[in-house]
């Protein structure tokens, strides 16, 4: 008797597995078509944006565009976009990467036009600026001998020259009533067009000073029975007095508190304006400098301001917080005081100070 061959067939596994198989396939299938789609479409997008970015459309609305100094290409795109003159950063930027340019943009103004081609624009910047312009950076509690200096050294000017232009500026219009041009050339970096000359650097450093005073509330003016003119002189004693920002307030409390009760400022800084250099430390002799500007001598404000002072001490002087303090000593070396309105804690807390060697 022959045996049948044992054939099993499990039917139901075999025909269940095939069709896994087939859906996998297509799964895989689908996922390589569609990544084909999208790495098709990706050089077509990026050769559209190339193309709509570059081109020599002249625009058509003038648009008067600035570079400014150190400004790189990733800001000045940035800045064209936002003058309407490209319609967007990323493509000009990917527009001057596929052509491998880096070009070098001189600081100054251009006449540009609203939806210029890439090539208009790069044609623009070739030429230059219609105006050049030269940084001048003056920071905060600077005298005006240092801030001619700086015009001199940064701009090739005649320090006297424009000290003399501020004065005259100054007093016709800012300020009639002030003393000198101390503390009135507002401490800003600014971009002085190259044939300003002295007087045109004057002009602009009293109108950003005209602008900064205005905004701020002078409200309390009256109350603490000061002019506007004063009130610079305040500021200027709170910005060399005060090296933490928050403190600048209280400072200027301070300093109204002592005038209302007709003691002298006694400020470090007033009399090493009056000696005219910088030095680490005053010396006892040193307070014994006969001047206006020596407030351990004489009551009241010196008669003109001593530094360039900040928005924010100038806001301090028409602001002061509401204190009642009349001292104040340094106690840490980041600039910290502490303050007191009592002459023994005063002079508890300046033993203290001079013992750990910060005053």
């Amino acid at each position: 008797m022959t045996e049948e061959p044992d054939i099993s067939i499990s039917g139901e596994d075999e025909f269940e597995a095939m069709p896994r198989r087939r859906r996998g396939c297509t799964l895989i299938a689908g996922i390589l078509v569609i990544l084909v789609l999208i790495l098709g479409t990706i050089p077509a997008v990026l050769y559209f944006s190339y193309r709509s970015a570059g081109g020599d459309d002249p625009g058509i609305e003038p648009v008067a565009f600035r570079v400014d100094e150190g400004q790189g290409v990733s800001e000045i795109a940035e800045n064209l976009e936002a003058a309407g003159v490209v319609r967007s950063a990323s493509r000009f930027r990917l527009y001057l990467k596929v052509k491998r340019l880096n070009p070098t943009i001189q600081a100054g103004d251009y006449e540009l036009r609203t939806e210029m081609g890439g090539d208009a624009v790069l044609a623009a910047f070739a030429k230059g600026p219609i105006k050049r312009y030269k940084p001048l950076t003056l920071p905060p509690g600077l005298t005006v001998q240092e801030q001619a200096d700086r015009v001199r050294d940064q701009l090739a000017m005649d320090p006297e020259t424009f000290v003399e232009q501020l004065e005259s500026q100054a007093r016709s219009g800012l300020f009639p009533d002030a003393g000198n041009a101390e503390g009135l050339c507002f401490p800003e970096t600014y971009h002085i067009q190259e044939n300003a000359g002295e007087g045109g650097v004057a002009a602009e450093c009293l109108g950003q000073f005209k602008k900064v005073f205005d905004s701020l509330d002078d409200s309390r003016l009256a109350s603490l029975g000061i002019s506007p003119y004063e009130a610079v002189i305040v500021a200027s004693l709170v910005e060399r007095e005060a090296k933490v920002a928050e403190e600048r307030p209280i400072i200027a409390s301070v300093i109204y508190n002592r005038l209302r009760k007709k003691m002298p400022l006694q400020i470090d800084a007033t009399v090493l304006y009056a000696l005219g250099r910088h030095k680490e430390k005053i010396l006892y002799d040193d307070l014994k400098v006969d001047s206006p500007y020596n407030t351990y001598k004489v009551t009241g404000l010196p008669p003109t301001p001593i530094a360039a002072p900040s928005k924010s001490a100038l806001e301090a002087a028409l602001n002061p917080a509401s204190t009642n303090y009349i001292y104040y000593v340094l106690t840490d070396p980041s600039g910290k005081h502490a303050f007191t309105d009592n002459a023994k804690e005063f002079e508890r807390l300046k033993a203290d100070a001079i013992r750990r060697g910060v005053y």
